[in-house]
């Protein structure tokens, strides 16, 4: 699963949000180290206990969010995990 979210700041500095299944933890390894390569900084985090309250997050200040088409729908209610 996944989805993008872009979030402005006060002084109209952006940044997104994403959130990302992977696999394996050290996926992430890969992802950071390629983003790099494309002058992409990323910051992680592990503060969310499950996917739900990731896209939560992600999808705060954005209503125009894009994610896969086949995404699920967790706009009406919390999914089980």
């Amino acid at each position: 699963m996944s989805n993008v979210s872009e979030e402005v700041h006060n002084d109209d500095r952006k940044h997104y949000h994403m959130a990302v299944t992977l696999d394996r933890k050290r996926w992430w390894l890969y992802v950071r180290n390629y983003a790099e390569k494309h002058a992409v900084k990323l910051n992680f985090s592990s503060v969310h206990s499950n996917y739900y309250s990731t896209w939560k997050y992600t999808t705060k200040e954005n209503n125009d969010y894009l994610q896969l088409q086949d995404h699920p729908d967790l706009k009406k209610a919390q999914p089980p995990t």
